[in-house]
């Protein structure tokens, strides 16, 4: 009987499985993506551990790169649903493992500042995740370009001081 019971259970989800589908409110969506954009200032912690397609599945989904209004947002978000009809799909599971992240981030116990370092380098543990910026900083990009040419002209300077005194 019970093997019967989930045989037509499964026939059945099988059957309503393409005729619903839980919809993604403009309340439900803007808060997740207020959410995602505060991860992604912060530190991206959740951010980090996810695939790049899922990282920009959500960034094209979401419109995490826009400074847009909230009806802006909405608008751009239906015309990038009915361009790409996949990418609603590609942005859900990625954000369900994106809220899968962050609930096993705030899970975790938070490290006292007393607990010892292994001596033994195999015995330390050391995890790195790539962070994938999808535009670049303009001001940490001007600073680093003003440094390169305030340091060529130090040396131009030293190097002309130096023709001068021989």
């Amino acid at each position: 009987m019970e093997r019967r019971e989930s045989a037509v259970h499964r026939a059945f989800h099988r059957l309503c499985k393409n005729r619903y589908m839980p919809r993604l409110t403009s309340t439900e969506y803007l808060t997740r993506r207020s959410t995602l954009i505060a991860d992604q200032l912060a530190d991206a912690s959740a951010l980090k551990t996810l695939t790049s397609a899922q990282r920009q599945a959500l960034r094209d989904f979401y419109l995490l790169n826009h400074t847009l209004d909230q009806e802006a947002v909405l608008t751009r978000q239906k015309a990038a649903s009915q361009e790409r009809p996949g990418l609603v799909r590609q942005a859900g599971f990625a954000y369900r493992a994106f809220a899968r992240q962050q609930q096993a981030i705030s899970a975790r116990q938070p490290i006292s500042d007393k607990q010892p370092i292994p001596s033994r380098p195999s015995e330390r543990r050391i995890v790195i995740h790539a962070v994938e910026r999808n535009l670049p900083d303009t001001r940490h990009l001007a600073e680093a370009i003003v440094e390169v040419i305030l340091k060529r002209e130090a040396v131009a300077r030293q190097q002309t001081e130096g023709d001068d005194q021989s």
